[in-house]
C-alpha cells in the first residue's frame, strides 16, 4: 500500500532558496515516502530522473545510519540513565541495544523518537550546477564508532566493489558483529566512483555535538550528454580481449569433466576460493556434491540430451580455520568436440548469511515460483520488490492510509448444505473470482480470501466503492445464469471502512504474513456483517472522502462490538468515477436488499 501524497503537484524550481528539509523518526513512514518523492520530482526537473534511484539508495542507506545513531542517543539518555546503569561499559549497554533492536525491530525508538521530536534532518539543496544532501543526526559517534567509520573509509580508497566488503565482513562472528560505518559509506564512495565524481564529494563531519553526511553531486555528472554515440558491432577479436579481461576480473573457474564424470581439469581459481591447496587436487571431485553429478549427468535433462546446460545451481561445504562454510556457485556447461564437458563455476555472493538460494537448475525454481506466485498476495510482492530494490530483506511494519472492503457471500453454510463438495469449491471460485477481478481492475489488491469471503484494501476510497458496486452489479449477471441452470442465487454483501491501517509481520521466523491490522480493519468487517444482501455499505468516514461522487440510498447509525458511540453507515446508490478519460455511473441493482435483514447489532 502506498499512502497518498500531494508529491505530483511539487514545482522544485518554485521551493524559496531551492532547498527542501524533513526530519524522519523512521524509514517507513510518510516523510520517508514524501522525501522520495520530492528528490524524483527534483531530479526529473534538472533532467537526471534516470539517476533518482541511485542518489536516493544513497541518501536512504545514510539515513538508516543516521537514525541507528539517533536510536542509540535515546537509548543511552532514556533508558540506561534514567535505570541508574551509567557505570556499565559502552560494549555492555551497546549489546542492550541490540537486543532491543533484534526485539522489537525500531518500533520502540520510532514512537519515543516522534514523542520527543528528536529525529534526523535531511536537508536537499539545489541549483543549476549542483544537488547538495544533507542528513543531520543529534550526537556524534563515540570514540570506537569514529575509528571504525575513518577505517572504513580507509578501506575504501582500494575497494573495487561491495562484493569485496561483503566477503570481508562475513569471514568472522566479530566482523558481522561490529559497530561502525555499515555499508553506508562504502556504498557511497562506490557510487560516486561510477559516476565520476571525486570521493571528496562525500564527508562525515562533526559539528556542533552533531554528526553530518554530506554528499555534493553535480548536475553534469548526473545527466546524460547532449550527444549519445550510437551502438555498433563488436568484432570477434575485440569480443575475445574483452572475454579474457571478464574472466580475470571475475571468479569464473572452468572445470572439465569427461563422459563418465570424472574430473580432468580444474583451473587454479577454482581451488582458491574453495582453499585447496594445489597438491590436493584430487580432493576437488570429493568436495563437488553428488546432487550435480546426479543433476548433470543422469537426469532425464541431463547435458547428454541438449548438449549443454544453462544456470544450475549448488551449494558446496568447504572448511576455512576449521570452520564449516557453504559457497553456492552457478554453473554453465557444453560438450565439446571430443565429448567432455567444459563447465563455467561462478560463485553467488550473497549479501547476508541468511539469505538462502534454492538449488538445481533456474527453470524448475522458476516453476516452482509460478506455482507459489499465486498463492503470494499482489501487496506483499509489491512491497518486497521495494525493500528489495532498497537493499533490505525483509517488509517493514508501516502505518498507512487504505480503505479496507470486505465482501462476504450470504448465507453460505445453507447454500452449500446441500451441494457436492466439488460444486462448492466450484461456486466459491467463480463467485470470489468475480469479486477478485473486479477489486483489481479498480485498482485494489487483495490481502487474502477467507472461506466464503475476499479482503481487500485500496489506496483511492472512490475506487473502493466503485469496485464495491461493480461487484453487486456481475452478481446479478451471475445470477441469471444460475437461474436459467435451476440453480439458487448467489448474492454478496460489502462492507467499506476507511482510515489509517497497520501493514505489519505476523507470525514467526518459519510462517509470516504481512497483513493490515488495526481498527479500521475490524470495524469494516463489522460493517460488512451489517450490510444486506446484494448492498454497498460504507462508513461515515469513507463518504466523507467521497461523497461528492456517490448518491446513497438512506444513512443510519448501527452498533458495533467495542465502540461506545453508534457507527453511522450508508447504503450506496450510485457512484461516478473516471474511466478511460469518460465520466461514467453504476448504480446498484434495484433489488438489493437495504432494510429487511439489516442486522444492527455487528
Amino acid at each position: 500500500m502506498k499512502t497518498s501524497l500531494a508529491i505530483p503537484t511539487l514545482q522544485p524550481q518554485s521551493f524559496e532558496n531551492k532547498h527542501f528539509r524533513i526530519t524522519l523518526y523512521d524509514l517507513f513512514s510518510a516523510e520517508e515516502k514524501r522525501l522520495r518523492a520530492t528528490l524524483y520530482k527534483i531530479t526529473e526537473t534538472y533532467g537526471a530522473r534516470k539517476m533518482a534511484p541511485v542518489i536516493y539508495s544513497m541518501l536512504r542507506e545514510l539515513s538508516v545510519n543516521a537514525l541507528k545513531a539517533a536510536y542509540k542517543k535515546l537509548f543511552h539518555e532514556h533508558v540506561i540513565v534514567e535505570m541508574g546503569l551509567s557505570e556499565i561499559s559502552y560494549e555492555e549497554w551497546l549489546e542492550l541495544f541490540k537486543r532491543e533492536i533484534e526485539a522489537h525491530k525500531s518500533r520502540n525508538f520510532a514512537r519515543i523518537s516522534r514523542d520527543k521530536d528528536i529525529g534526523v534532518s535531511v536537508l536537499i539543496r539545489y541549483d543549476d550546477q549542483n544537488l547538495l544532501v544533507r542528513i543531520v543526526n543529534p550526537g556524534q559517534p563515540s570514540e570506537l564508532e569514529l575509528s571504525r567509520i575513518r577505517k572504513t573509509f580507509e578501506n575504501c580508497r582500494s575497494l573495487t566493489s561491495l562484493r569485496m566488503l561483503l566477503e570481508a565482513d562475513v569471514t568472522t562472528e566479530d566482523a558481522a558483529r561490529a559497530e561502525g560505518g555499515g555499508l553506508g559509506i562504502p556504498m557511497c564512495i562506490m557510487t560516486l566512483r561510477g559516476l565520476n565524481i571525486p570521493a571528496e564529494n562525500f564527508r562525515i563531519l562533526l559539528k556542533g555535538g552533531m554528526t553530518v553526511a554530506a554528499l555534493d553531486l553535480p548536475w553534469k555528472n548526473l545527466r546524460p550528454a547532449d550527444v549519445t554515440p550510437g551502438a555498433s558491432f563488436m568484432t570477434r577479436g575485440r569480443a575475445a580481449e574483452i572475454g579474457e579481461q571478464m574472466f580475470e576480473n571475475f571468479d569464473f573457474a572452468i572445470l572439465t569433466f569427461d563422459k563418465f564424470e570424472n574430473l580432468l581439469y580444474v583451473s587454479e581459481k577454482f581451488l582458491i576460493k574453495l582453499r585447496i591447496p594445489s597438491k590436493d587436487l584430487d580432493r576437488v571431485q570429493r568436495v563437488i556434491p553428488e546432487k550435480f553429478f546426479s543433476d548433470i549427468f543422469r537426469s532425464a535433462n541431463s547435458f547428454r540430451v541438449a548438449g549443454r546446460f544453462e544456470n544450475y545451481r549448488i551449494r558446496m561445504n568447504y572448511l576455512e580455520e576449521n570452520r564449516p562454510l557453504q559457497m553456492m556457485f552457478n554453473v554453465n556447461g557444453f560438450v565439446d568436440d571430443s565429448g567432455n564437458l567444459q563447465t563455467m563455476w561462478q560463485p553467488v555472493v550473497l549479501p547476508d548469511l541468511k539469505t538462502r538460494l534454492t538449488e538445481g537448475s533456474v527453470p524448475d525454481n522458476l516453476r516452482i515460483q509460478g506455482i507459489v506466485k499465486r498463492y503470494i498476495p499482489q501487496n506483499v510482492m509489491l512491497k518486497a520488490l521495494e525493500m528489495a530494490a532498497g537493499g533490505k530483506n525483509e517488509l517493514p511494519n508501516e502505518v498507512v492510509e487504505a480503505t479496507a472492503v470486505f465482501a462476504d457471500i450470504v448465507d453460505f453454510t445453507r447454500l452449500s448444505s446441500t451441494m457436492d463438495p466439488l460444486a462448492v469449491i466450484e461456486m466459491l471460485n467463480l463467485a470470489l473470482g468475480l469479486a477478485a477481478n473486479a477489486i483489481v481492475r479498480h485498482g485494489g489488491t487483495i490481502d487474502k480470501f477467507m472461506g466464503d469471503a475476499v479482503f481487500a484494501l485500496f489506496t483511492d476510497p472512490l475506487d473502493a466503492v466503485t469496485a464495491g458496486v461493480a461487484i453487486q452489479n456481475l452478481f446479478v449477471s451471475l445470477n441469471e445464469i444460475r437461474e436459467c441452470q435451476n440453480e439458487p442465487p448467489v448474492k454478496m454483501r460489502i462492507g467499506i471502512h476507511s482510515g489509517q491501517v497497520i501493514m505489519g509481520n505476523i507470525g514467526n521466523n518459519d510462517r509470516l504474513d504481512w497483513t493490515a491490522i488495526g481498527d479500521v480493519i475490524n470495524v469494516a468487517s463489522r460493517i460488512e456483517k451489517s450490510a444486506t444482501a446484494g448492498s454497498v455499505l460504507i462508513s461515515d468516514a469513507t463518504y466523507q472522502l467521497v461523497r461528492d461522487q456517490v448518491e446513497v440510498l438512506r444513512s443510519l447509525d448501527i452498533s458495533v462490538k467495542g465502540m461506545a458511540d453508534p457507527l453511522k453507515v450508508y447504503f450506496i446508490r450510485s457512484v461516478n468515477f473516471t474511466l478511460n478519460q469518460e465520466d461514467c455511473q453504476v448504480s446498484i441493482p434495484d433489488h438489493a436488499e437495504t432494510s429487511a435483514d439489516l442486522v444492527s447489532q455487528a
